[in-house]
């Protein structure tokens, strides 16, 4: 029986193995010599349990084609219930490979060229992406910046809405600013988008990252649930992006079978033999306490961030994060461009961070993501080099 903090998280592990966040350093930056604080995984060890799981797979002779596991199912649907308390049916899963992917072929299934999706700024680029490149019209709403938070905009959302709207993107714990829905903004969201006939995806795979309380917004109310398409992974918690495993719920068979029809069409409803293990493998007691312990941890260096900015550096701004190894710091007090904040941070901090233009060019101008997903002691080396150069940050 697997004990609480039997994982080492400070472990310094070396990624340049041919990874993106590493390898891709020099031709994103500039620069080979700078801490890699931008691409969403961990440099935190993926949980023995899931490697155990594909390397005793890894040693039969032949890697050939699989039918999908039963148990493959029966994890998701006792995970969601036991982590969210929300019932789910083996009818209602589709096994895909990547949030992207499903964020597209979802967009292709509930609308037409030329209808609106709107999506609330700052986001995750491939929400505009998916949007896009399916010749649909993108329509961005501002999430409304806050003392302490970034909150929804109803007013603004619903002022957004016309006779083509088909869609509303959710990005369901919020990616970059770590915002967790409370049920009544869901509810209102959700009441929003049925009276006016919307389409809802929402992506939730921060969810099992989430330092308070989370709720899926199909699970609110059954109408909601109807016009809900959900997204989901274990890649972000359980540290195993590279194997691109997903999974996509429609508890309404309507849309479950116009995703599915798509899906089937773009190919995307297969997976490694690897990768079912893997959720399998996550999904399990044992990944019921790798939750509270990366939890805690991540949760530890995002505070510890959080109180160090403000105070000691206290023009660096930011808003509370409750979901996922992201904190979305705001450099709005400097009197430097974008660019040029970036290229200290590059050059005299010796930092790479997610460029904030990528989740919207308005709303992220003079914002950067940083990934905390990694060892304590070099929290505190990044923030101490942030102290060090700050003048010249914010130019004075």
């Amino acid at each position: 029986m697997l004990a609480l903090d039997m994982y080492n998280f400070d472990k310094k592990i070396n990624r340049k193995t041919n990874s993106l966040k590493y390898d891709d350093l020099e031709s994103v930056f500039g620069s080979k010599d700078i801490d890699a604080l931008w691409v969403a995984d961990m440099d935190i060890a993926t949980p023995i349990f899931i490697r155990d799981a594909i390397l005793k797979r890894s040693k039969h002779k032949i890697y050939g084609y699989e039918k999908t596991k039963d148990k493959l199912y029966s994890s998701i649907q006792k995970w969601q219930h036991e982590q969210y308390n929300w019932k789910i049916k083996t009818k209602d899963i589709l096994v895909v490979n990547g949030i992207r992917a499903s964020l597209s072929a979802g967009v292709k299934a509930y609308s037409n060229i030329g209808d609106e999706v709107i999506t609330f700024t700052p986001v995750w680029t491939p929400f505009f992406d998916s949007v896009t490149r399916n010749d649909r019209k993108l329509v961005k709403v501002k999430l409304q910046k806050n003392t302490n938070s970034y909150d929804i905009d109803f007013k603004a959302f619903t002022k957004a809405i016309t006779k083509n709207t088909k869609i509303l993107l959710l990005c369901s714990p919020h990616n970059p600013t770590g915002r967790v829905w409370s049920k009544k903004e869901l509810l209102k969201l959700g009441n929003i988008c049925l009276k006016h006939n919307i389409k809802i995806i929402s992506d939730e795979i921060y969810s099992d990252l989430s330092f308070k309380k989370f709720i899926p917004i199909a699970s609110v109310s059954k109408d909601i649930s109807n016009i809900t398409l959900t997204l989901n992974s274990p890649n972000k918690a359980f540290n195993i992006a590279g194997l691109n495993v997903s999974y996509a719920i429609a508890q309404d068979r309507k849309m479950y079978e116009e995703f599915s029809k798509i899906a089937n069409a773009r190919y995307i409803n297969n997976i490694t033999i690897f990768s079912s293990l893997a959720v399998i493998a996550s999904y399990s007691k044992e990944g019921k306490i790798w939750i509270e312990e990366i939890k805690q941890y991540l949760k530890n260096n995002i505070r510890y961030t959080e109180q160090y900015l403000k105070e000691n550096i206290p023009s660096i701004k930011y808003k509370k994060t409750n979901a996922s190894y992201l904190i979305w710091l705001d450099f709005t007090d400097s009197s430097l461009s974008h660019e040029e904040i970036q290229k200290v941070l590059i050059k005299k901090c010796k930092i790479g961070l997610s460029n904030g233009h990528g989740f919207d060019k308005e709303t992220g101008n003079k914002h950067f993501r940083m990934n905390l997903a990694i060892p304590f002691k070099e929290v505190k080396s990044v923030l101490k080099r942030l102290f060090r150069y700050n003048a010249k940050i914010i130019n004075i």
